[in-house]
């Protein structure tokens, strides 16, 4: 048994008790009247009355957000479509996936039941276009957070977090329990500064063969 089996920055999981099982540390405390019984008998104790302690990993939301501005095609579609993957393999019954750019597309609502393939489908069917509203991507993302009842809520940010559009994104960001931002190589202060409003990690990934490992080393 290991003390520590899931980390973060925040947290990731949390001791529960429970009856005694492979891998558990044993809880004194709470074994200690089924111990002290079978001594008093003379008897060996009885492990299925021992008390164990374990590691859960907490259930956790993601929402992904996709910037689709400028142009949309070859890497930063692969790139899209491999993070929707990862995404729903973390969290596969609570998450969601908004593409934007001066607009917003829920591609998989926080609360919808969608086959992986069919999400991913509809992400390789975008046209990038158009200005770049962050703050109305962070507030969309945040809404579909809002409907979850996971107790850890984490939102990803795939752009190079410039906003040519709509409100302060910085406030939108700093309205997240964790916000990561993963923008391509190159100068970009803004991206940095929305995962730190956030609370996040910031990475930058320059082809989309890296994403998948850059993207599970954020999520921790």
């Amino acid at each position: 048994f290991r003390r520590v089996l899931f980390r973060s920055k925040r947290g990731v999981g949390h001791l529960a008790g429970g009856a005694l099982r492979d891998g558990d540390e044993i809880d004194l405390d709470a074994s200690l009247p089924a111990i002290a019984e079978a001594r008093s008998l003379g008897q060996r104790v009885d492990t299925d009355a021992l008390r164990g302690r374990h590691w859960v990993r907490e259930e956790h939301a993601l929402t992904l957000l996709i910037d689709r501005s400028g142009s949309m095609g070859g890497e930063r579609l692969v790139t899209a479509a491999l993070a929707a993957a990862i995404v729903a393999c973390r969290a596969p019954s609570d998450y969601s996936i908004i593409a934007f750019a001066g607009d917003c597309v829920v591609v998989k609502s926080q609360d919808a039941d969608r086959p992986t393939d069919s999400v991913i489908d509809d992400l390789l069917s975008l046209h990038g276009y158009g200005t770049t509203d962050l703050a109305r991507a962070l507030n969309a993302g945040h809404q579909q957070l809002s409907r979850s009842r996971s107790r850890r809520k984490v939102g990803i940010l795939i752009s190079d977090g410039m906003s040519t559009a709509g409100g302060d994104p910085l406030r939108l960001a700093r309205e997240y329990e964790t916000l990561h931002v993963i923008a391509p190589p190159g100068d970009t202060p803004q991206a940095a500064a929305l995962a730190r409003a956030g609370g996040g990690r910031f990475a930058q990934v320059s082809r989309a063969s890296e994403l998948p490992e850059v993207l599970l080393r954020v999520l921790g």
